[in-house]
């Protein structure tokens, strides 16, 4: 049932997005399900949720017996998203790419969770491997000014919106930020 509704979410109505919490239940329920890892795959592209895609395209393959064609397809798509990484990010592989996401995805986890020193470690370390992050320059900054940096904080936006001049959320913290005092 799950799966039909991803795929009648995903297709009828055009919303692979929505449809992901479907392909996602479908999975847990029965994991062997090759056609749900691979529409869960999909869906997760659409989303720009490359980790989550990749995962998903190795469960199709993994999942398949080979003759429903899965196989041939969810190399093909994890090929194509290869190969976008390759050429829109100055990682060397996918694999790096995607270990650089979840470092990302641990350093926001840590801002939300208001662990502002861990968090700053941990964009710095995305920053690492990844000097030209906008958005991690723009939430480095968020924990910067919560520990009462000011001067670091408007610094790491100044570097965001040399990177990337529309990026609204570090202009609009920015204004923010610059009304505070330093150690406040």
């Amino acid at each position: 049932t799950n799966y039909a509704m991803g795929v009648y979410v995903g297709m009828v109505q055009n919303d692979p997005v929505g449809a992901i919490p479907f392909f996602e239940k479908a999975v847990r329920i029965f994991p062997p399900l090759a056609e749900a890892h691979f529409n869960l795959g999909g869906s997760y592209t659409k989303a720009a949720r490359v980790a989550e895609a990749v995962a998903a395209f190795r469960n199709a393959i993994r999942y398949s017996d080979g003759a429903d064609g899965i196989v041939e397809m969810a190399r093909e798509r994890l090929r194509d998203l290869e190969k976008m990484i390759l050429e829109t990010s100055p990682f060397p592989t996918l694999e790096a790419y995607i270990e650089n996401q979840k470092l990302f995805d641990q350093a926001f986890e840590n801002l939300r969770m208001q662990r502002y020193e861990r968090a700053v470690e941990l964009f710095q370390e995305v920053l690492k491997q990844c000097p030209e992050h906008v958005q991690s320059y723009g939430n480095m900054a968020l924990a910067q000014a919560a520990l009462g940096h000011k001067a670091v904080a408007l610094a790491s936006l100044d570097k965001a919106l040399a990177l990337d001049p529309n990026y609204e959320p570090a202009r609009n913290n920015r204004e923010t930020i610059a009304s505070m005092n330093e150690g406040e």
